[in-house]
């Protein structure tokens, strides 16, 4: 079922001299609900139960809002490619919840805090390479670390996690260059896996490692309102706080509705200035958030009034009960 299913996406994606001098690697490109359950299905009856798995995201750099863009899987034997933007959550949550397949990963914790915000997924089995380094003293990243134990790692230089930090992994299709980026993020690590496993033996550390790595992976889920991380928001009074808490999100409303990353709509530097300075009038506030698209500057500027109201509001209200609690106080 699996072959009938895949074999129409078997790629070896070639990239021109000018790109790469090597072919990426051979690959299988999942994009249906199908494929992956019938993938599942292939790996029970083979009895594989462990793969190599990372993802590539998009966090508000090319339009707005954090999105799950690619899954790239290694199974020690074959690379595989789902494209999240065209499966159910249903299909995705039967891959990463499973517990019966055990997942190598490297630093799980922000692609688990991904998962967790966009679908309410938690990432079950999971072998966070990196923490088991970290607990053998092994320091740095993923590149770093398997040039320092394994042997025949070969980094490509003109492919680097610095020259992806920007790409824009919502696009379709993807460059080969990107693909091999990807996968080469999974393609060591069975190897890593094993390497560290025999450096805990070294140093007597294979129960530390152990005990540490069955934890579950930790996922914060109530973290910290943007707003509370804009620049120099601890030193504002309690009614600044509270106009910049509702122009927050007025930003954020008005970027979801363009599809653009809150920076392009509004400076985040801009916003603590206008909690500081606030309340203003209309013209006076449409000069502090001058924008070379007008559309965006008009759409920002309705948003920020209806912010500007409902701050005020909300200080009157605290304003008066805090007078009520008083004068019951003054009359016992």
């Amino acid at each position: 079922m699996l072959k009938e299913c895949l074999q129409s996406r078997l790629y070896i994606a070639v990239l021109t001299t000018e790109e790469y001098n090597e072919p990426v690697k051979i690959y299988t490109e999942i994009e249906n609900n199908t494929e992956i359950s019938s993938l599942l299905d292939k790996w029970k009856s083979e009895n594989i139960k462990k793969i190599a798995v990372d993802f590539e995201g998009e966090f508000n750099l090319h339009c707005y809002g954090e999105h799950l863009c690619l899954i790239q899987i290694f199974d020690s034997n074959k690379f595989y490619l789902i494209d999240p933007l065209k499966v159910q959550k249903s299909v995705i949550s039967a891959l990463l919840e499973n517990k019966e397949i055990e997942k190598l990963w490297f630093s799980v914790s922000s692609d688990a805090a991904l998962v967790w915000k966009k679908y309410g997924i938690k990432i079950c089995n999971v072998r966070d390479l990196a923490l088991e380094a970290k607990i053998l003293g092994i320091e740095g990243g993923l590149s770093a670390i398997c040039k320092k134990i394994i042997p025949d790692y070969k980094e490509d230089s003109t492919n680097t996690k610095k020259h992806n930090q920007k790409t824009n992994w919502m696009h379709r299709p993807l460059s080969p260059l990107q693909i091999d980026y990807a996968l080469s993020d999974v393609e060591y690590l069975f190897m890593l896996q094993e390497r560290l496993d025999k450096i805990a033996e070294m140093q007597d550390k294979k129960k530390e490692t152990e005990s540490a790595l069955k934890k579950e992976v930790h996922v914060n889920e109530n973290p910290i309102p943007g707003y509370k991380k804009l620049p120099g928001y601890k030193r504002l009074s309690r009614e600044q706080k509270i106009y910049i808490k509702h122009f927050y999100f007025a930003r954020e409303k008005t970027a979801e509705t363009l599809d653009k990353p809150p920076f392009m709509v509004l400076d985040k530097h801009i916003l603590t200035k206008l909690a500081v300075k606030a309340p203003q009038d209309k013209p006076v506030l449409a000069v502090e958030i001058r924008n070379k698209n007008k559309k965006t500057e008009k759409l920002l500027l309705k948003a920020l009034l209806e912010a500007g109201k409902e701050a005020e509001e909300e200080i009157k209200g605290l304003n008066s009960t805090r007078q009520g609690k008083h004068s019951l106080q003054q009359d016992r």
